[in-house]
């Protein structure tokens, strides 16, 4: 993968588009909040399924058995999440196949994109990426940036949403509306 290739889907919309996540540890559970946290319709396949899986997708959405190729047929992203690293390369050659983006994880290179770390103050939306090289430190300095931006900032964000409507539909200069929203902004 070279940089051009680095494909965050969290900027992409995947609601209600269909993606598969093959794997039932705790990696493959935080793929799926992932992308049921945008809208998702998610599938998962795997022998064997976490407690906290089974909390997240509705019984017909996990599949408990081994892995099959058809399974990568129509889906939009296909993560592959198992600690086995042939069966991992194998999903990701099977879902370019079909046609759909693909993350490997912990195999930058076998993948179409990679998934930063995020944290999640609606509508705001941090992302912390090392690019593949440590998804470690993008992890820590994610705990770091969570202290920092607590969930109030997820309000502060749509009050300043609402004040740049209003301002934007009673202040006909641009320069001022721009020093306007950048004092708002520094209130934060």
């Amino acid at each position: 993968m070279t940089d051009r290739e680095v494909f965050l889907p969290m900027f992409t919309s995947v609601k209600n588009r269909r993606c598969l996540v093959v794997g039932g540890g705790k990696v493959a559970a935080r793929k799926v909040q992932a992308l049921l946290d945008r809208g998702a319709l998610v599938e998962l396949v795997a022998p064997g399924v976490s407690e906290k899986i089974l909390k997240l997708l509705p019984e017909d959405s996990i599949l408990e058995e081994d892995y099959r190729e058809e399974l990568c047929e129509n889906k939009f992203i296909v993560i592959a999440a198992t600690d086995n690293h042939q069966l991992n390369e194998q999903v990701g050659a099977d879902a370019r196949t079909c046609g759909a983006l693909v993350n490997v994880v912990d195999q930058m290179e076998s993948s179409d994109y990679i998934s930063p770390a995020v944290i999640q103050r609606f509508p705001l939306q941090i992302a912390i990426s090392t690019g593949g090289a440590s998804p470690a430190l993008a992890a820590r300095i994610r705990r770091e940036l969570e202290e920092k931006y607590d969930p109030s900032w997820g309000l502060k964000t749509e009050i300043l949403s609402q004040l740049r409507k209003l301002i934007k539909a009673e202040v006909d200069n641009k320069d001022k509306r721009q020093k306007i929203f950048k004092l708002l902004a520094d209130l934060c």
